[in-house]
């Protein structure tokens, strides 16, 4: 008989917020950096062991005609699995003009784990909004 691994998903919010507030914001300036606070929480009923490292990254999906732009560009950025902890918390920087126009974007973050062995595992998350204007800041 062949086992295969129950697929989890995380309890994922993503806020959006300019670098230099506390606050967060669904409008920002498209020339400045700001960065997306990622908060994931796996839930009690969840006992299944988490081992390797956390894929986080963010998509922007332009609602007009352009290419969706992916934050880190590289690729995603890691963050360790601590044995144990169920909540998580990631602050992803993304440096002034990532994207192109001053325009409105949907976010999509997108959250997966990658075993030990480098594989992906049967746990991901994905998030889909907010919505994000762009504009020109004078």
């Amino acid at each position: 008989m062949l086992y295969t691994a129950p697929t989890l998903c995380p309890k994922l919010s993503a806020q959006v917020f300019e670098c230099e507030s506390r606050a967060p914001t669904l409008a920002l300036p498209r020339r400045h950096a700001w960065y997306v606070k990622i908060d994931w929480m796996l839930e009690s009923g969840q006992n299944w062991p988490v081992v390797g490292q956390w894929l986080v990254q963010v998509f922007l999906k332009p609602l007009m005609h352009q290419p969706e732009i992916s934050v880190p560009p590289a690729g995603p950025e890691k963050v360790a699995v601590i044995p144990g902890q169920s909540t998580y918390c990631h602050k992803l920087a993304v440096p002034p003009e990532v994207v192109g126009e001053a325009t409105l974007y949907q976010m999509v973050t997108v959250l997966t784990l990658e075993d030990k062995f480098g594989e992906l595992a049967p746990l991901a998350s994905v998030k889909a909004g907010p919505l994000i204007q762009f504009y020109e800041a004078r």
